[in-house]
C-alpha cells in the first residue's frame, strides 16, 4: 500500500510540473499566433478547438458546464489541436478575396499512425517520435467565387486528415473549381524567436507567390519592432 501511495504521489507530482509546463507553452503559442497576426495585418483573432468538442454551457450565458460520465477527456484539452482564426481580406486591386487561419498541433502522434482512434493514446506514435508543428491554411479566390472553406466544420475535416496532420508534412496547394488552398506545416522548433518566426513567415510568403497568389508582398517581414504580446501577467 505505502509503494502503491507513493507511485501514485510521484505522478501527481508529474501532473503538477505537466499544468504548469502546459500553461507557459499556451501563453507562448498565443502570442506567436498574434504576432503572425498583426504581421500579415489579418483582421481577426479568435479560435476553434478541434480534435475533440468544446464544453458549453448549459444554458446561454449559465457559467455552469455541460459535462458528464464518460465524456472524453480531450475534451478539456484545448490545446491539442487548435485554430487561430484570423479573417477575411482583400486583395489591393479588390480582384481577389483570402481568408487564414494557423493550425496548433501540439502532438502528431494520433496522425503518424494509421487507423488509430482518438481515445487510444497508448496506439499514437511514441512521444519522441512525433512532432509539434503550425499549419498554415489559406484560401484564395476571386472575389465574384464562393468560398470552398465555410464554416468549422469544413476544417474539421482538414485538420483531421491523416496525411495533413502528420509530422511529415510540409506544403502542398489545391486548386478546387478555381480557388486556391495552400497548405503549409512548420516545425514549432521554427519558432524559436522574433527573427525565425519572420523567416518562416517570408517562406510562407514566398510559397504563396510561386503559386501566383500575391497576397503578403508589400508586407515588412523584418525585425523593426518586438512581438506584441495579447496577454499580460497580473
Amino acid at each position: 500500500m505505502a509503494t502503491t501511495t507513493e507511485n501514485l504521489s510521484k505522478a501527481l507530482l508529474d501532473v503538477r510540473r505537466a499544468h504548469r509546463i502546459l500553461y507557459a507553452y499556451q501563453r507562448r503559442m498565443s502570442d506567436l499566433a498574434y504576432f503572425i497576426k498583426c504581421k500579415l495585418d489579418m483582421p481577426d483573432f479568435y479560435g476553434f478547438k478541434h480534435f475533440s468538442n468544446p464544453i458549453y454551457g448549459r444554458s446561454k450565458g449559465h457559467s455552469r458546464l455541460s459535462i458528464w460520465h464518460d465524456m472524453w477527456a480531450w475534451d478539456y484539452l484545448y490545446s491539442y489541436l487548435f485554430e487561430y482564426y484570423l479573417g477575411e481580406s482583400k486583395t489591393n486591386d479588390k480582384l481577389h478575396d483570402y481568408k487564414l487561419s494557423l493550425i496548433q498541433y501540439s502532438d502528431t502522434g494520433y496522425f503518424d499512425q494509421e487507423g488509430q482512434r482518438r481515445c487510444r493514446i497508448s496506439e499514437f506514435g511514441s512521444e519522441d517520435k512525433s512532432g509539434s508543428k503550425l499549419l498554415f491554411f489559406l484560401e484564395y479566390k476571386p472575389k465574384d467565387s464562393k468560398w470552398v472553406w465555410k464554416d468549422g466544420s469544413y476544417m474539421e475535416r482538414i485538420v483531421l486528415n491523416k496525411e495533413v496532420g502528420r509530422k511529415e508534412h510540409t506544403k502542398e496547394v489545391r486548386d478546387i473549381e478555381g480557388v486556391t488552398q495552400i497548405l503549409c506545416s512548420f516545425p514549432l522548433e521554427r519558432f524559436i524567436n522574433m527573427e525565425a518566426t519572420l523567416e518562416v513567415l517570408r517562406e510562407f510568403r514566398s510559397y504563396c507567390k510561386e503559386q501566383g497568389i500575391h497576397v503578403f508582398d508589400d508586407l515588412i517581414l523584418e525585425p523593426t519592432c518586438t512581438p506584441t504580446s495579447s496577454s499580460s501577467e497580473e
